[in-house]
């Protein structure tokens, strides 16, 4: 008895053999980055015979969506006020591309980084909307800031400044609040303008009494755009803030009791760690960071050089990999490699090209 069960196990065993070792057609798996890639407008990945994840983007390097994340607490009226007067020019600046603006502000409290309505009820205003001038400065002059530097102290906003914070909250609530896919495009490329004359929570947790959150953080607003956006989408970040030793003292002047402030508290160190922090645009999604002076007469110079960054930014997109067999058409013309760069992070960025066009990428990565 024992010897015929032996002997079925090695029969068994044998069958198995066989079909382990039968001929499988193995097909290879696209890549994680290819699943995400599928997973977005204007996006293909494909998985060819040999194992490479073969990509296809189209983009329209014109569309703009900025953001202004405008700090609403008391001594911000000013501040405000010169923003309003230097719009026009900025719009001038950006004329030639497809833009949306909208506003929040760094009150987590009360606006929790909703998009405040304009005067003709619309979240945002685009190249097409009458008046724009006229409806930007009414909503980026904050009723609240100027009532309470007028002495109101109940109409004060919050002067727990969170500008990343509420800008993290816009994206991430894009969905459930109807703003993804309408302010927020897929296509565009995103640029957040901070306004603020103090830095994050005051002083960027530096006295250890208001701690940043991750949400607080530069890197968590990289990261949300990505997971929320889409991962070819690309971010440039423009904070308005305090950036020398005497912008300091005039801030610090406006400041009631302001012997409980050091020297530094309100210095913008955490907004500029989106110019300084390199690490920052390892994912290739940060492409374009400047830095204007909140203590400027007005604001025509910062958001010219803004206007700038963000014409820069949006000519550029972040690839998957290194890419082999890559061709990039715009406007139909396949460019050559003195039309485009490509970074250490693979960012491909357009060169020497000016005007507006549909640009489009075919690339494949190794497994």
């Amino acid at each position: 008895m024992k010897a015929l069960i032996i002997s079925s196990m090695i029969v068994l065993g044998g069958v198995s053999l066989l079909i382990n070792c039968s001929d499988v057609d193995f097909k290879p798996l696209p890549s994680q980055a290819c699943v995400n890639f599928n997973s977005q407008d204007g996006s293909n990945c494909t998985v060819e015979a040999g194992g490479l994840n073969d990509f296809t983007y189209s983009a329209d390097t014109c569309k703009t969506d900025i953001l202004f994340v405008v700090d609403n607490s008391g001594s911000m009226s000013t501040e405000q006020q010169r923003m309003a007067q230097s719009f026009p020019n900025f719009l001038g600046s950006i004329d030639d591309m497809d833009y949306q603006i909208a506003v929040t502000t760094t009150d987590t409290i009360n606006d929790n980084g909703r998009l405040l309505p304009f005067g003709n009820g619309s979240k945002f205003i685009d190249k097409g909307t009458s008046n724009s001038v006229s409806l930007f400065e009414n909503n980026i002059r904050r009723s609240e800031t100027i009532a309470c530097d007028n002495g109101d102290s109940a109409a004060c906003a919050s002067n727990d400044e969170r500008g990343i914070f509420a800008a993290n909250l816009a994206i991430m609530q894009a969905r459930t609040r109807g703003n993804l896919n309408t302010f927020f495009r897929s296509e565009a490329h995103l640029a957040v303008i901070f306004l603020s004359d103090e830095d994050v929570r005051g002083n960027g947790g530096r006295d250890g009494k208001f701690l940043l959150t991750e949400l607080d953080k530069p890197d968590s607003l990289v990261s949300n755009v990505t997971s929320h956006l889409g991962t070819h989408k690309t971010l440039s970040a423009h904070p308005i803030v305090v950036t020398s030793n005497s912008c300091q003292t005039v801030q610090l002047a406006q400041i009631p009791n302001r012997t409980t402030f050091a020297s530094n508290d309100i210095s913008g160190l955490t907004y500029l760690e989106f110019l300084t922090d390199s690490s920052l645009r390892a994912s290739g999604t940060l492409t374009n960071a400047t830095a204007g002076n909140i203590c400027a007469s007005n604001y025509t110079s910062e958001l010219n050089g803004i206007a700038t960054g963000i014409e820069i930014a949006s000519r550029s997109t972040p690839l998957a990999c290194n890419p082999r067999n890559l061709q990039v058409v715009y406007n139909g013309s396949i460019l050559n490699q003195s039309n485009y760069s490509i970074s250490a992070t693979n960012v491909l960025s357009l060169v020497n090209i000016n005007n507006c066009g549909q640009l489009d990428i075919n690339y494949q990565c190794g497994l």
